[in-house]
């Protein structure tokens, strides 16, 4: 469904009530859809490994608000990233394996 109908069409999670009326079922499917914050390093300004323009990247990111841009950008019908392989996609793990960082002894 195209963003821009889903406030027509759903209401929070439900689907209206025309549509259910007209017997209409809504099905879930996920699309993957990834979008990506990055910075162009040579810039004057925002690049650079100094103090000032790492700061300036670091204050960007922890401002960034996800939760408004997936309340009006994709109409509640997204949900943040918690890692860079996300559901869907080749080598996602809903359940994945905690275990102790490899260990190198100096030789």
């Amino acid at each position: 469904m195209a963003r821009d109908l889903v406030p027509l069409a759903l209401s929070g999670t439900r689907l209206a009530p025309v549509l259910q009326r007209k017997q209409v079922q809504v099905f879930r499917v996920p699309e993957i859809d990834a979008t990506l914050m990055l910075y162009k390093l040579v810039d004057p300004v925002i690049g650079g490994y100094e103090p000032e323009p790492v700061a300036l990247r670091r204050a960007l990111n922890l401002g960034f608000n996800t939760d408004e841009v997936i309340a009006s950008i994709y109409k509640y019908q997204a949900f943040p990233a918690q890692a860079l392989i996300f559901p869907g996609t080749y080598g996602f793990d809903p359940a994945p394996q905690r275990r102790a960082p490899d260990r190198f002894d100096a030789p």
